[in-house]
Formats: structure tokens, C-alpha cells, sequence
């Protein structure tokens, strides 16, 4: 795939993203770590990406996002109940 961590550093500055379709790219954890400031994310779609457990803290603190894609991933049943916290996750 095309994105990788490197490019995501850039996605973070971008305050008001609504949606980032990440699927099938070289992203893993390290990586979401800078879509932290994505506090307006409401769709996020990581599927097939090397995102694990260390994701998971990261992503339970993106207030809005509702729709979470993590298909083909390393997230583990306890990194699934860390995003417990997503209040509108659907």
C-alpha cells in the first residue's frame, strides 16, 4: 500500500479530518500514535494494516469516531476492550 508512518505524521496536522480510509497500507501502531490530534475523526479505516494492542490507547481517546474498520489487524481482544471508551463507536 501507499501510506505509511511517515505520511501519517502529516495526516495528524490535519485538525479537521473527518474520515481517513488507511486500509491495506504500511501503517502500524507507531503511526496511528500521530492521529492523535484527529479529535474530529469519525471514520477510520485500518483494515489489513499492522496496528496492534498499542493502537488501542491511542484511538479510545478520538472523541467522535463512530466508525472504526480493524479487519486483518494484530489487535487482540484486550486491545478491542480498551476502545470501550468510544462512547459513539458503532
Amino acid at each position: 500500500g501507499g501510506a505509511s508512518n511517515k505520511g501519517v505524521r502529516d495526516i495528524g496536522l490535519v485538525k479537521e479530518l473527518r474520515s481517513l480510509n488507511l486500509e491495506g497500507t504500511k501503517v502500524d501502531s507507531d503511526g496511528v500514535k500521530d492521529l492523535a490530534p484527529l479529535k474530529k475523526l469519525f471514520t477510520l479505516n485500518l483494515n489489513g494494516t499492522k496496528v496492534n494492542d498499542v493502537a488501542a490507547p491511542v484511538l479510545a481517546t478520538l472523541p467522535d469516531l463512530a466508525n472504526l474498520h480493524l479487519a486483518g489487524t494484530d489487535l487482540s481482544d484486550d486491545g478491542v476492550r480498551a476502545l470501550t471508551a468510544l462512547r459513539k463507536l458503532e
